[in-house]
């Protein structure tokens, strides 16, 4: 699991924030960089560095996750309240993720573009929490364990990371529409019906 750094303080978001500039600029430039060159892009010691983030894949995890809850996870808030009198249908969940995703795919790019393998399953841990507050909307998936709760999750949030992040680096050349289907393919039951995860269990 990477960390996530606390982020209450605000001289420590400016330097979080530094840090993470400082890194898209070298990936700009060089396509690659060691926290050692970030720390010294961003005119902060090396220790600085550790001190926020343990690894360059937490620094990605943290933005990442930042991007969208700074811009989109906050307006998603009033769709999960409204679930519990009528569930959403399988397309609308995946339509509701497609727009959080696709309004910051911007700054998200030159994050998924460094390293795509580690990008996917952050942006999966997103997604999984974003499934994890669905499900803790819905009464009927009170009826789970935690920990068959937290399996549905990961798989769904993982299963349409995978697809999503190939639309967004052009490896898969489909349109939003069709990436929408199929993403609807991937979880026809999974989401809408807590007595099918019990016997996939």
């Amino acid at each position: 699991m990477v960390m996530q750094p606390a982020s209450d303080d605000p001289r420590g978001e400016a330097t979080r924030q530094q840090l993470i500039s400082a890194y898209l600029e070298l990936l700009d430039e060089q396509g690659a960089a060691t926290p050692g060159e970030i720390a010294e892009r961003a005119e902060v010691n090396r220790s600085s560095f550790y001190a926020h983030f343990p690894s360059i894949e937490a620094l990605v995890s943290f933005a990442l996750r930042r991007e969208i809850d700074l811009q989109h996870r906050r307006n998603l808030q009033s769709q999960l309240d409204d679930v519990t009198a009528a569930p959403l249908a399988n397309r609308q969940i995946i339509d509701v993720i497609l727009d959080m995703v696709s309004a910051t795919s911007g700054p998200m790019l030159p994050l998924l573009n460094a390293d795509p393998r580690f990008g996917q399953w952050a942006l999966g841990a997103i997604l999984h929490d974003f499934v994890d507050e669905y499900l803790d909307a819905l009464p009927a998936f009170s009826t789970l364990s935690d920990t068959r709760a937290r399996i549905t999750s990961s798989y769904v949030g993982h299963a349409l990371s995978a697809v999503i992040v190939s639309w967004l680096l052009g490896d898969v050349a489909i349109d939003r529409a069709a990436v929408g289907t199929m993403l609807a393919q991937l979880t026809p039951a999974w989401i809408m019906d807590p007595s099918l995860v019990e016997a996939a269990s």
